[in-house]
């Protein structure tokens, strides 16, 4: 979750779109970061993750691009800070 949070810092909290790889590329080399694209997506995708990032104010989605290739993009942005108890 610390690389998302870094990237969203680095990108001055403007959002981010791209592939699980483009993303993997991001967090290369830090410590407890997935060691690839598919394990990056399973995580993104965990519900109990999705909640964490949500209660740092980061909203996760993930959709097929319109492209010819279909490819999964991720869709990384500030949102609101999630208060609910769980």
């Amino acid at each position: 979750m610390i690389g998302i949070l870094e990237l969203m810092a680095a990108r001055q909290q403007q959002p981010w779109e791209g592939t699980a790889s483009a993303l993997l590329s991001f967090g290369a080399g830090r410590e407890r970061w997935p060691d690839s694209p598919d394990s990056l997506g399973r995580w993104l995708a965990n519900a109990a993750n999705q909640q964490r990032l949500a209660a740092a104010g980061i909203r996760v989605t993930q959709h097929k691009s319109k492209t010819t290739a279909h490819e999964r993009l991720i869709r990384i942005e500030i949102g609101h800070l999630d208060t609910s108890d769980g």
